[in-house]
């Protein structure tokens, strides 16, 4: 079970995972990313089972944002 911001548990099977398109097989060092209602989950694509982190979505907006523009 994975555990957003706002301390409620969400099933596993009701997160749609995204992995980046510039993923492939040859490159296994990859996270992936799913939404929330109020949250941005990120796990580790080789190791599932560890819990993933949660981070407020304005949060992880703002990290994508300060990521393009440096």
């Amino acid at each position: 079970m994975t555990t957003p911001s706002n301390g409620g548990a969400v099933e596993p099977g009701a997160i749609n995972w995204r992995k980046s398109s510039a993923s492939s097989s040859h490159n296994s060092d990859c996270i992936e990313v799913a939404s929330t209602l109020d949250a941005t989950l990120v796990r580790d694509s080789k190791n599932r089972s560890i819990l993933a982190l949660s981070f407020p979505s304005h949060s992880w907006f703002h990290f994508l944002d300060s990521a393009k523009n440096h």
